[in-house]
C-alpha cells in the first residue's frame, strides 16, 4: 500500500511538473517564445517588408540616379510590387485591429497607389526616354505619396506596438493566473490523493490485517478469540460477521458431524452435491439459498427454499419457502426476516411440511460426489 501511495504521488508529481515546465518553457515570455519574437525582429530588420514601399522608393531613386541599370531598377520595381499585391490581399482578408487595418489598406495604400502610378505612368517612361526633367518632376510625386505613406506605417507601427505590449502584458497575466490555478489543483489533488489513500490504509488495509490475524488463530484453535469490526455496515463488517460464530469443527466431505455448533464441511460448490454430503454428514434439514428459484427438495431433509429477490418469489411462489427480498425492498430488516426464516425452521423440524415436501419434490436430487469434473 505504501509503495502504491509512492508510486501514485511520483507519478502525479512528474505529471504535475511536466505540465508546469511546459508551460513556462511556451507562455508568453518564455524561452521559446523569446527565440521566436527574436528572430522575427531579426528578419524584420534585414529584409524591407513588402508592405512598406522603402525598397521600392529606394529603387525609383537608384533609377534616377543611374538611368544605365534602367532596366534591371525596373524589373525589380516590377517584382516589388507584385509583392506589395500579395501582403495587400493577405492584410485586407485578415483578422486585424479595426483601427490599423483601416490605415493599412484603406489610408496607406491609397497613398501606395498614387506612388506606384507615378512609378509607372510618369516616373519610369520618362527615364525610359531620357527626359530627366518629367522625370525628376514625377520623382517629385513619387517622394511626395512615399512620404505621405512613411508617415502611416510610423502610425501603424507605434499603435501595434502599443497593442502588442499591451497582449504580451495581459497574456503573461492569464499564464500567471492559470499557473496558481493549476499549482492551487494540483495541491488539493494531492491531498486528496494522500487522505484517501491514509483512509484506505486505517479503515481497510488496518481491520483486514487484524481480521487475518484473528482467523489465524480461530485457525490454531484459540476459540476464545474477540473478532474486531462487527459494527461495521461494509464488506470488512461482513467478513467479520462471517466469524461471529466460533468454527468448532472441519469435516471431510458426507463425514458425520459429531460437534454441536458451526461445522465446515469440504463440499463442491455444485449445491445438490454439496447438500446431499450435508445429509450424509447428519444435517435433518436444510435452508437453501437461490436468487434464479432452484428447485430443490433434498429428500430425506426437508429443504426450506429462501427467495434472494421479490420478483423471483412471485413468479415461484407454489415452490418458495420464504422471500428474503423484503430486505431489499425496505419492508424489514435483516434481523427481521432471519427472525421469520429462524420460526419456519423451528415449524418445519416439528412436522409442518415444505413446499417441496407439499409436492412431494425431492427425491431425484441425491447426488453424490464424483471425483473430477462436477457439471
Amino acid at each position: 500500500m505504501v509503495l502504491f501511495g509512492l508510486v501514485t504521488a511520483v507519478g502525479l508529481g512528474a505529471v504535475v511538473f511536466t505540465g508546469i515546465y511546459a508551460l513556462s518553457d511556451v507562455k508568453v515570455g518564455g524561452p521559446l517564445y523569446d527565440k521566436i519574437k527574436l528572430g522575427n525582429d531579426l528578419v524584420a530588420d534585414i529584409l524591407p517588408p513588402p508592405e512598406y514601399v522603402i525598397e521600392s522608393y529606394l529603387e525609383a531613386t537608384l533609377a534616377l540616379n543611374n538611368p544605365v541599370g534602367l532596366a534591371t531598377h525596373r524589373d525589380r520595381l516590377v517584382q516589388l510590387k507584385k509583392e506589395y499585391d500579395e501582403r495587400h490581399e493577405f492584410w485586407s482578408k485578415s483578422d486585424l485591429n479595426p483601427t490599423i487595418k483601416a490605415k493599412l489598406v484603406g489610408e496607406s495604400h491609397r497613398e501606395v497607389q498614387r506612388f506606384w502610378t507615378a512609378v509607372e505612368q510618369v516616373f519610369l517612361p520618362a527615364l525610359a526616354k531620357s527626359d530627366m526633367a518629367t522625370a525628376a518632376k514625377s520623382y517629385s510625386e513619387v517622394t511626395t505619396a512615399y512620404l505621405a505613406h512613411r508617415a502611416l506605417i510610423d502610425e501603424i507601427v507605434k499603435k501595434t506596438n502599443d497593442d502588442n505590449a499591451a497582449f504580451e502584458a495581459g497574456a503573461t497575466q492569464r499564464v500567471n493566473t492559470f499557473t496558481v490555478i493549476l499549482w492551487s489543483i494540483s495541491g488539493l489533488v494531492f491531498l486528496i490523493i494522500g487522505g484517501g489513500i491514509f483512509g484506505v490504509g486505517l479503515g481497510v488495509i488496518q481491520p483486514m490485517t487484524r481480521m487475518t490475524d484473528v482467523m489465524t488463530r480461530l485457525a490454531r484453535g484459540e476459540l476464545d478469540t474477540l473478532i474486531p469490526s462487527l459494527n461495521r455496515g461494509d464488506e470488512v463488517g461482513a467478513m467479520a460477521k462471517a466469524g461471529s460464530t466460533n468454527l468448532v469443527d472441519v469435516v471431510n466431505y458426507a463425514e458425520a458431524v459429531t460437534k454441536k455448533g458451526f461445522v465446515f464441511m469440504d463440499t463442491p460448490g455444485y449445491d445438490p452435491v454439496a447438500a446431499t454430503g450435508q445429509v450424509a454428514g447428519g444435517a435433518n434439514l436444510v435452508c437453501f439459498t437461490t436468487g434464479r428459484g432452484s428447485v430443490f427438495g433434498c429428500k430425506p431433509a426437508p429443504s426450506i427454499k429462501l427467495a434472494t429477490n421479490s420478483a423471483m418469489f412471485k413468479r415461484m411462489e407454489d415452490d418458495m419457502d420464504v422471500n428474503c427480498g423484503t430486505i431489499l425492498d425496505g419492508e424489514e430488516t435483516v434481523q427481521q426476516c432471519g427472525q421469520r426464516i429462524f420460526d419456519l425452521m423451528l415449524k418445519t423440524a416439528s412436522g409442518q411440511p415444505t413446499k417441496s415436501e407439499s409436492f412431494d419434490f425431492g427425491g431425484a436430487e441425491f447426488a453424490p460426489w464424483v471425483l473430477g469434473a462436477t457439471m
